[in-house]
């Protein structure tokens, strides 16, 4: 998976650069910030790749479950196909292919569940991801525009690419504490069946019927 790439060394070199030549004092708080906000955003970028390989390898274990619960499917279907065979032919079923008849369809139901929480734990890794990008994005700017701000003696723009360098670490640090709310299966079964509830419930609007009309040019004579 594509990850962002980190800010390139020629940005840090003009700044340091403007800071050991120019007068002002503000010059070397700009290399400091750009210094931390560098640093904040390589460990950005690591996390997020961290997130992004956790997402791909438990979606691929999800696929792996999905397709052990498929199998016990089919061995239960041939199983099925096959006493029913037997029945036909008026031969008996004895009670141990039953057993094992239903010890698939018991099978199913935890490889089932499996499934759908690493599925869940994907997409809750691969929001992460998504989120620390937001980051990154954010920091890099704040990057670029203090360059700016080095190069053209601006410390009104230098205090701009601050804020924009809190938002991302704000961001940052938000998706490292908040876990994204992402429904389960379950959960979304749920909302499913109360939205369609909810619907059935709803009674259609009743249809007006238009008022008798007076014919034009008729009226009532006392």
């Amino acid at each position: 998976m594509h990850e962002v790439e980190p800010p390139i060394e020629a940005v840090h070199e003009q700044i340091h650069h403007a800071a050991e030549h120019g007068g002002e004092r503000w010059i070397s708080g700009v290399a400091l910030s750009t210094a931390v906000f560098a640093a904040i955003a390589a460990v950005a970028i690591m996390l997020s790749g961290h997130y992004a390989n956790d997402a791909t390898l438990e979606r691929i274990r999800a696929a792996d479950k999905w397709s052990y619960f498929n199998s016990k499917g089919l061995k239960k279907n041939l199983e099925e196909n096959a006493l029913n065979i037997v029945e036909k032919l008026g031969k008996p079923v004895t009670e141990k292919d039953r057993e094992r008849l239903n010890r698939y369809e018991a099978e199913k139901e935890p490889i089932k569940v499996e499934a759908e929480e690493l599925e869940h734990e994907s997409k809750i890794h691969f929001a992460r991801h998504v989120t620390t990008t937001y980051s990154i994005a954010l920091l890099q700017v704040t990057i670029t525009i203090a360059a700016v701000a080095a190069l053209t003696r601006r410390k009104i723009v230098w205090l701009f690419s601050l804020a924009i360098g809190v938002a991302g670490v704000g961001i940052f640090i938000f998706a490292l504490a908040v876990e994204p709310k992402i429904p389960t299966k379950a959960e979304e079964a749920a909302q499913a069946a109360a939205a369609k509830h909810g619907k059935a419930e709803e009674t259609p609007a009743s249809k007006e019927t238009p008022a008798a009309k007076e014919p034009a040019g008729e009226h009532v004579t006392h």
